[in-house]
């Protein structure tokens, strides 16, 4: 108890010292006064810019923290679609596997049915066994028999070839008769449908040439000109007629001077000559007997309405 009131002492001098002072000096006061504000705003300063910074790291942990619960909101999500997917595979797994176990048992059935099936063929090859040693008994049996009747049977075998070489020429001759009557048969349906097609065209091509050897001044005729002269148009235009090719194949245009292509167009269209090789009048009126009962030209039909109709134009020597 005696120590703190000796110190208590000891510093009554000096607080009284300093109150004198102050009452002395009141510059000095001021003075101090001064710098203990100028302290206090410094400490204030600092605790204010400590306290900035505290805020300003306070708001990065806070965005900080955003980021890292969007994050995780995200994981959680993408976690949750994972799971979906997990289960869904899960059920799709476990949907494979019901339907292959549901196979495994349609092959165990199937199996099963093979086994009977192959039990079934072992017995069966186990009767044909047994027959094929009874017929080679019974073969033996006979070709014993036969070798006791060596003369009559090589006689009998004898005979037997001569019938086999005779019916098999007879065979021969039929199969060549046969060929024969087959292309024959074609030459003569080929010849009766083409006649066919050329008679039914005529009354076309008498009709247009009728028109044309009427008088110049005849309406008719300058309407059968002009049509004509359409048509050499629309066919020199297609590509199709070849004149070096039409030529070739028909030395009678060649022979005649005139020009193939109006020749085409006044006969060969109703003849069944083909322009070139690109195009079959014959194969196309076969394979389209409407255009023939209307009287039109093959050509002159696919150029008009046939291309436009989607129908075929075969190649001279192509199969229709």
């Amino acid at each position: 108890m005696s120590t703190p009131t000796s110190n208590n002492d000891s510093e009554m001098p000096q607080i009284a010292e300093e109150t004198k002072d102050r009452q002395v000096d009141p510059q000095a006061k001021d003075e101090r006064i001064g710098d203990d504000l100028e302290f206090a705003r410094k400490e204030i300063a600092k605790s204010r810019e400590s306290e900035a910074s505290a805020f300003r790291k306070l708001d990065t942990l806070k965005s900080r923290m955003f980021d890292v619960s969007s994050r995780l909101a995200d994981l959680e999500a993408e976690l949750q679609n994972e799971r979906d997917a997990n289960k869904l595979k899960i059920s799709n797994l476990e949907k494979a596997h019901g339907n292959l176990e549901k196979e495994c048992g349609d092959l165990k059935k199937e199996c099963a049915n093979l086994e009977k099936e192959r039990d079934q063929f072992v017995l069966m090859a186990s009767n044909l066994t047994e027959e094929r040693e009874k017929f080679e008994v019974a073969l033996a049996a006979e070709r014993e028999e036969l070798r006791n009747k060596s003369t009559q049977h090589a006689d009998l075998e004898d005979r037997y070839l001569n019938r086999l070489a005779d019916i098999a020429e007879l065979g021969h001759a039929i199969t060549r008769k046969e060929v024969q009557l087959t292309r024959v048969t074609a030459q003569h349906e080929y010849v009766a449908l083409r006649n066919h097609i050329i008679s039914t065209l005529t009354p076309t091509k008498e009709r247009l040439h009728r028109a044309i050897t009427k008088p110049f001044y005849s309406k008719a005729r300058r309407r059968a000109e002009k049509a004509v002269a359409s048509e050499i148009a629309m066919v020199a235009q297609s590509g199709l007629f070849e004149a070096g090719w039409y030529c070739e194949n028909y030395p009678d245009v060649a022979q005649s001077g005139g020009d193939p292509l109006r020749h085409f167009v006044l006969h060969g269209a109703y003849e069944l000559r083909d322009p070139g090789p690109a195009f079959s009048a014959f194969k196309y009126h076969q394979k389209y007997p409407d255009v023939t009962e209307a009287g039109a030209p093959a050509l002159l039909h696919y150029l008009r309405n046939g291309r436009s109709e989607g129908r075929l134009a075969f190649k001279v020597g192509e199969d229709s």
